[in-house]
């Protein structure tokens, strides 16, 4: 176990966050000097990536070839494969620190349904290349640009891209990069010819426990604190339901993860849509499962009638309709009854 534990995870997040849109806040902030806040920064890169380097396990290493770029995967997803090369040709430059591509989900797999799919993408990046704040202010700049292809394909997109530094994937959790998505994901280049990634810890045991407080606590409040638009938040029984389809797509999504991070509990690697079909079968006539029901049929649906992408936050009347309005309690239901199974 790395002794810098909370380095690590200050390293993470400061990196996705300051290399997203998220970080656009700071440039409207008279105090908010980029070199100033980069120098400090980029020590600490260097000292984390050291430790890391001198703690290199070779135990369950898994090895993934990058080449040749697979688009045939994207099968007709015609607008799938224009946003991952304009992707590749903004964060690709020369000396870029971006050593790897990776793309996976539904966009890549033939599954994608158009407006209600996602781009999921990975970067993995050399922090050694990020040599002064100059090279960071470029690679942010590279990475923001590059986050308007994602809300091309899902204008209702509630993530940006995942970046690991290079220097985790020889120390790393399963959680940050579960070898389901490894295993089933596509590069969108050939620069490299392989990605070494040395798994030396198992899954969060607390993921799981996070979402279910979260869900507990929105079923009590009616109101679920998190992933808010334009300082508008998901509410119970569809009470602001004009303007909360990107909310409620979000509530949606982690119920739908749910049942992979069940499964990784029990440390068996699951892709999101095989546990959902696997645990509709374990827990069948055991627990309510209504709510994630709910969840694929949502996504079913809104690709058989050919909503396309939304223009508005307006939840669509055939949500409405077809499912129940007490969305808080089944998904606090349903997420009690996998916690006390594992």
């Amino acid at each position: 176990m790395i002794d810098n534990e909370k380095n690590l995870k200050t390293i993470y997040n400061f990196v996705n966050t300051y290399l997203s849109p998220k970080s656009c806040g700071f440039d409207h902030i008279k105090e908010f000097d980029e070199e100033e806040l980069l120098g400090p920064a980029l020590d600490l890169l260097n000292v984390t990536q050291q430790t890391l380097l001198t703690h290199y396990c070779d135990t369950k290493v898994v090895e993934k070839t990058t080449n040749p770029v697979m688009y045939e995967k994207f099968d007709k997803n015609i607008e799938g494969v224009k946003a991952a090369k304009y992707i590749t040709r903004n964060v690709l430059y020369d000396a870029s620190p971006i050593t790897h591509v990776l793309a996976h989900g539904s966009q890549v797999d033939g599954t994608f349904v158009t407006g209600w799919s996602d781009f999921d993408v990975i970067f993995i990046i050399d922090l050694t290349k990020l040599k002064s704040p100059a090279d960071f202010i470029k690679l942010r700049k590279a990475v923001i640009s590059a986050t308007s292809a994602l809300s091309f394909i899902d204008p209702l997109c509630h993530h940006y891209f995942q970046i690991i530094p290079s220097c985790f994937i020889q120390n790393l959790s399963k959680s940050m990069l579960p070898p389901s998505i490894l295993s089933e994901s596509i590069f969108l280049h050939d620069r490299n010819d392989r990605l070494l990634v040395s798994y030396t810890e198992e899954y969060d045991p607390g993921s799981l426990r996070k979402i279910q407080n979260l869900f507990r606590t929105s079923y009590a409040d009616g109101v679920m604190y998190h992933h808010d638009r334009n300082n508008v938040y998901l509410e119970d029984e569809f009470r602001n339901y004009k303007d909360n389809m990107y909310q409620l797509k979000y509530f949606y999504s982690l119920v739908a993860l749910l049942p992979a991070l069940y499964y990784n509990q029990k440390d068996l690697n699951y892709s999101k849509s095989d546990a959902i079909d696997n645990i509709k079968q374990e827990l069948k006539h055991k627990i309510d499962m209504s709510i994630l029901f709910d969840s694929t049929n949502i996504r079913r649906d809104w690709g058989m009638l050919k909503l396309g992408k939304p223009i508005d936050n307006q939840v669509p009347k055939y949500i409405l309709d077809s499912i129940g309005k007490n969305y808080f309690y089944r998904a606090t239901r349903f997420i009690d009854e996998l916690c006390d199974r594992v």
